[in-house]
């Protein structure tokens, strides 16, 4: 009898582990499936990695780390991470905060003095959460100087603080790389030691994080894949630009593991207290107390109902994306050596892919998922839109909360209307087509056109015209009038 139970204990063991090896592989094979489609092996590629409940669920890499010599990506390389960074330097300051030498409600002038007082009422806290309204330096010419020639921290303050503020700190939100650069120059001074060293001796060594550096322009970077992009249908190599432009934004270079181990500490309280994590993932509140949907280094939106909390990063030839779903205990990276956001899908929509994959939903390629977007999100998409090629236009137009994509009229005068839903920042889709719409931002984070990628493989290529105005009948003067004001508005 001893013998029988012993028996059918093992058989029980082996039948669970078995069938934990057997669900781990399903999701390997249909998370392949799924990134083989959109990653050709002789092309740049992408590196990811899934963790769910502390275990690694998927970790591969597709393409190619160099076009040019033919090599393998491999899932151990190591890529730039562009606005990923924003991160470290964020748990950085609030890392000082708790050992009193700032605090988040410290003005920017007592660590810069000499500046406009314009700049009194900015406070450390509009730097973490992008409602400073200092200006976005990478969207101006830095004091004529161009992003191929190397800059010191100083002078980029200089540049940066030069400027007149947007608004009232607080009182907007509006994405700002200047900000984060300014916060890593704090660092600097309350430390007295290089904001790069103060982050390599106090996150990457106690956190282990071995192939996690600062990008150098003239060191050699091991592991660290070459760049490319795509410019009319021809691929090229990265744009070079001096990586001391992105000082405290955009200047880490890491791998999928080390940004594992980034989640795990960060999570586990040893870094910050629980106190500040939480302010990391709630969202920040405005003057007028509306909420933004960003928190200290954290984008957040929905999916499946479920709060996600993200950051996407973008440098030439490369980005990155990190999404954490806290409810599901799932933390996803996916790193590309490729610049050209707008290819086939973007990063988020590949990351909530995954998820569905690990998280049991049926997947087909077909369905859409659509995420929430709010209407003051959705109202820098609005406008006229040019075909690239030819004089026809488009429209976008937004009416309830809903998004519509607007041909013009064949017969009478009414245009017609297909509503657009909103599947990442990026992209868009109507129910029941499989065409894509991918819009372009530039550097401001304004929308300059979009990309139509209809099913069969055409893409059709769309410039926004801002002031352009509509000539409908069925558009009324006065609405006529306030469109334009807007339109306006947004230049």
């Amino acid at each position: 009898m001893k013998n029988l139970n012993l028996t059918g204990l093992v058989i029980g063991i082996l039948f669970f582990y078995s069938c934990s090896e057997l669900k781990e592989s399903s999701i390997k094979y249909k998370i392949d499936k799924e990134l083989s489609s959109v990653f050709e092996s002789e092309m740049p590629g992408t590196a990811v990695i899934a963790i769910k409940d502390g275990e690694t669920l998927y970790r591969n890499a597709f393409g190619l780390a160099n076009v040019e010599l033919k090599v393998k990506m491999e899932p151990d390389m190591c890529f730039k991470l562009g606005s990923v960074s924003k991160q470290f330097t964020a748990v950085a300051i609030l890392m000082l905060e708790e050992q009193g030498r700032l605090t988040l409600e410290d003005s920017i002038l007592k660590f810069f003095p000499g500046y406009s007082l314009e700049y009194k009422g900015v406070k450390i806290k509009h730097l973490l959460t992008h409602t400073s309204g200092i200006k976005n330096y990478t969207g101006f010419n830095n004091g004529g100087k161009v992003i191929k020639y190397p800059y010191t921290p100083e002078e980029l303050v200089d540049i940066i603080l030069n400027k007149p503020l947007d608004f009232k700190p607080g009182n907007q939100w509006k994405y700002s790389n200047s900000g984060y650069t300014l916060l890593a120059k704090i660092i600097d001074n309350i430390t007295k030691e290089p904001f790069h060293k103060f982050i390599k001796e106090n996150i990457f060594k106690p956190i282990g994080m071995e192939n996690t550096c600062f990008a150098d322009d003239e060191l050699v970077t091991p592991l660290l894949v070459n760049g490319y992009r795509k410019e009319n249908n021809i691929l090229k190599t990265a744009e070079y630009m001096s990586m001391t432009h992105t000082y405290g934004a955009g200047d880490i270079i890491s791998c999928v593991d080390d940004m594992a181990k980034w989640k795990k500490f960060l999570l586990s309280g040893t870094i910050i207290s629980d106190h500040n994590l939480k302010k990391c993932f709630t969202p920040y509140m405005l003057n007028n107390r509306s909420q933004t949907n960003y928190g200290i280094g954290w984008f957040m939106d929905k999916y499946r109902n479920k709060t996600r909390f993200y950051h996407d990063g973008g440098v030439y030839g490369f980005q990155s994306f990190t999404m954490y779903i806290a409810d599901e205990d799932l933390y996803i990276v996916i790193l590309k050596n490729r610049s050209d956001i707008y290819f086939k899908l973007p990063s988020d929509v590949l990351g909530n892919l995954i998820a569905d994959i690990i998280l049991g939903y049926e997947v087909d390629s077909k369905d859409r998922i659509a995420i929430q977007l709010t209407g003051e999100q959705l109202n820098k998409y609005v406008g006229v839109y040019q075909f690239v090629t030819s004089p026809g236009k488009r429209k976008i137009s937004l009416s309830e909360g809903k998004l519509y994509y607007e041909r013009p009229p064949r017969k009478g005068d009414q245009w017609s209307q297909t509503e657009i839903k909103p599947e990442s920042k990026f992209s868009f889709f109507a129910e029941g087509k499989r065409s894509t719409i991918l819009f372009q931002f530039n550097e401001k984070n304004e929308v300059t056109g979009l990309h139509v990628n209809q099913a069969f493989g055409r893409v059709v290529k769309l410039k926004k015209k801002s002031n352009y105005k509509f000539e409908n009948n069925y558009i009324n003067q006065n609405v006529n009038q306030l469109f334009n004001n807007y339109l306006n508005f947004l230049k």
